[in-house]
């Protein structure tokens, strides 16, 4: 594929190291969500960055957003700052060439072309970017999507979608759709769709668009949530379904991968490649998320019991590992009250 495919802005590509290290320079203090820093450099004087920005209008809201495109020379790597990205709604990818891999606390894995990614920058440690990729990036705001998960799940009222991070292919096309179409719209020059009250407005139904897909689309790791069409375009098998079922039904219990498998009458082989296949995650992964989870309700609850209490009653046994494990989820420490209580 070639770059700049969905924003055509004009911009003028920076070349040689010294250019890009002093724009990354700037861009870390202008969105301070992440440290980005070049981490692999071809040694090729025509390498460097080329970037298209197409900004959102708002209705007032307050809150900027744009619609980026960039194509990179070089490998770079982000390293999340943790007291900003707890501020952040989700954050949507779109590969159109070359790759991208993301770390987390409980996984790691690499998208390809064709495919994207939704992150809550809270819940990444690391990304890196390959020499060659195409991106294309935009925010989804916490209230926004606060506020279509309560009308989706009124019985979640007041929660924040937990996407599987991992965008199929046949999604992700859609989504690259949907945003060529508002490239296009705003960038036509026709005055109906530059004034200043056709503009935002298109800008915020194309985001409440694109996140109504997400939502109904995207495998969801939030409790009570049934499982979604599977990302390769075929259902579940029964497996997986019995495999929540056991996992939300035994999350306070002392469970392995071979008491999912066998509850899910399936080898644990198998059940990994199903769950890989049609969630983009793991039964471990998918258990841990559940018991993050519960342990939150239980601290909001406030009935009595310590933090540390609760997150051994989840399964976490080690204090220090379940506050990083609960700030990296939810973007937020677990509570004021001392773990070594």
């Amino acid at each position: 594929m070639q770059p700049h495919q969905i924003v055509r802005s004009a911009t003028t590509p920076l070349r040689g190291r010294d250019a890009v290290e002093r724009y990354l320079e700037r861009l870390n203090v202008a969105s301070p969500v992440a440290e980005r820093r070049i981490s692999d450099w071809r040694g090729d004087a025509a390498a460097g960055l080329s970037l298209s920005a197409l900004p959102l209008p708002s209705e007032g809201s307050g809150e900027e957003n744009v619609l980026a495109e960039c194509r990179l020379g070089f490998g770079m790597q982000l390293r999340t700052r943790q007291r900003a990205a707890a501020r952040q709604g989700h954050v949507v990818g779109l590969l159109l060439a070359g790759s991208m891999t993301v770390c987390t606390e409980r996984d790691e894995f690499t998208v390809s072309a064709g495919e994207g990614v939704i992150l809550e920058p809270a819940m990444v440690d690391t990304s890196r970017l390959q020499a060659g990729t195409n991106l294309v990036e935009f925010s989804l705001a916490a209230p926004l999507m606060r506020r279509l998960f309560t009308d989706w799940a009124p019985a979640l009222h007041g929660e924040v979608p937990r996407f599987v991070p991992r965008v199929p292919a046949v999604l992700a096309r859609k989504l690259g759709l949907l945003a060529a179409q508002i490239a296009a719209s705003l960038q036509s020059g026709e005055p109906a769709h530059t004034s200043a009250g056709v503009g935002p407005r298109l800008a915020r139904r194309w985001l409440e668009m694109t996140a109504l897909t997400l939502l109904t689309e995207q495998p969801l790791l939030n409790p009570s949530t049934k499982p979604r069409p599977a990302p390769c375009g075929r259902p579940a098998p029964g497996s997986v379904r019995r495999a929540i079922e056991f996992i939300h039904a035994h999350a306070d219990s002392d469970i392995g991968l071979g008491d999912i498998a066998a509850a899910a009458c399936t080898s644990a082989r198998s059940l990994l490649r199903h769950f890989k296949l049609h969630l983009a995650t793991t039964p471990m992964a998918c258990l841990r998320t559940v018991r993050l989870e519960r342990a939150r309700r239980d601290i909001q609850a406030g009935n009595g019991d310590t933090v540390r209490d609760i997150a051994w009653r989840w399964g976490f046994e080690n204090p220090s590992k379940f506050s990083r494990a609960y700030r990296s989820h939810f973007g937020e420490l677990p509570g004021r009250r001392q773990l070594a209580r």
